[in-house]
């Protein structure tokens, strides 16, 4: 059986009731991941074997040390509740199409609120399964201040974050950053969010298709784990009326400091169904798998967009954003045998601009896909925020 995830309007999907006895010194977490029994009945990924070495090592890191299962559940995030988007404002996509072709050749990008990597899918196969993790970074209000802004930034993973492809239907998981000037201070906020993004074409928005926020901490200094797979619609899950589904697994690890000990919290995986935008269930198809720092839209408030917050304790040069175990894993289609793993040694990386630099040399970017890539599996964003 399963139950919904998210409340009216939101993210459609479904989560296993019920948990696993918590994680003892007796009973560890790599005990319930090693079990095949466990894992079918509380979705949880499969180990993907010895030729995948990347995403079985990050299988292997992720099954290690957990403190505490949880159920996913939605919360209230820091989005306006009530709030009717306007009329006018549509939901494009994110990075320009003929930058992007021009991309391919270079593989060098450019967009106005992306910055990181990207991997294709080749010979007829599908991207099912991504893996990434980082280090929930510190965020700072960057440029001239003005305590009428509000800044925001989002680090993720992905399937299908190009404008070029016609199925521009991205699930995604990942942490939000927030600044928000409050009683005279500049206070920072971090939220665990997910969705499942669509193009509306021209259309007007559905509440679908924006972020949803978990019951699930998370703070500088954390390491944060996602998993996003696409699978074969489940027969538990209501109105499973599409071929296939994305299933997510979310994971924060706490260091111990001065105030709380060392944790790691596993939200158990669940599954999140294809929104419906102009009348039409979208799908993804596995094009393109991603790692991405982006500044999110204000669609509440298209004339106050948000700003670019800085990253880092100082200058955002010297403390990039590091995404490692960048892999994604190919197959003929959602829920067949894994073919190859991909990673970032053939990769298009992103860097952000504040606007697009059509041959203008004047424009410089605000956050920069770093070159060259510390491994095939790690590479590093340097976030400088709006206004660098």
């Amino acid at each position: 059986m399963s139950a919904p995830i998210g409340g009216p309007g939101q993210c459609p999907g479904c989560v296993r009731p019920g948990l696993p006895p918590q994680p003892t010194a007796a009973n560890p977490s790599d005990a319930l991941f090693l079990d095949p029994a466990a894992r079918q009945q509380y979705w949880l990924p499969e180990p993907p074997g010895p030729g995948f070495p990347t995403l079985q090592d990050f299988w292997d890191r992720l099954r290690s040390g957990i403190t505490e299962y949880r159920v996913a559940h939605t919360v209230t995030g820091p989005d306006p509740i009530g709030v009717v988007i306007p009329a006018s404002v549509r939901m494009a996509a994110d990075v320009d199409e003929k930058v992007i072709r021009l991309g391919r050749r270079s593989r060098v990008s450019h967009s106005p609120n992306w910055s990181g990597a990207a991997v294709a899918a080749v010979d007829s196969s599908i991207l099912t399964q991504v893996v990434g993790r980082w280090i929930e970074p510190v965020s700072q209000p960057s440029g001239t201040l003005n305590p009428a802004r509000t800044y925001r930034s989002s680090l993720w993973i992905g399937f299908n974050g190009h404008a070029a492809y016609l199925d521009a239907a991205m699930p995604q998981v990942g942490t939000l950053q927030e600044i928000i000037y409050v009683s005279g201070s500049w206070q920072p906020r971090h939220w665990v969010w997910f969705e499942w993004w669509a193009d509306s074409q021209g259309g007007p928005i559905p509440p679908s298709v924006l972020p949803c926020y978990l019951d699930l901490p998370v703070q500088p200094g954390d390491t944060v784990w996602c998993r996003v797979d696409l699978v074969p619609s489940d027969p538990a899950c209501p109105a499973a009326t599409f071929p296939h589904v994305a299933r997510l697994c979310i994971c924060v690890e706490h260091p111990a400091d001065a105030t709380s000990p060392a944790s790691k919290i596993l939200v158990m995986p669940f599954v999140i169904y294809p929104p419906v935008v102009n009348a039409v269930r979208v799908q993804v198809t596995g094009s393109t798998a991603n790692w991405i720092a982006e500044l999110p839209s204000n669609v509440w408030n298209p004339r106050n967009p948000w700003r670019l917050p800085r990253l880092g304790t100082g200058a955002a040069s010297d403390q990039p954003v590091t995404f490692s175990h960048c892999a994604a894993a190919s197959a003929r289609k959602p829920g067949a045998p894994l073919i190859a793993e991909h990673t970032l040694a053939v990769s298009r990386r992103f860097h952000m601009y504040s606007g697009q630099p059509r041959g203008d040399a004047s424009l410089r970017p605000i956050a920069t896909s770093l070159m060259p890539r510390i491994s095939d599996t790690a590479f590093g964003i340097q976030v400088d925020g709006s206004d660098a």
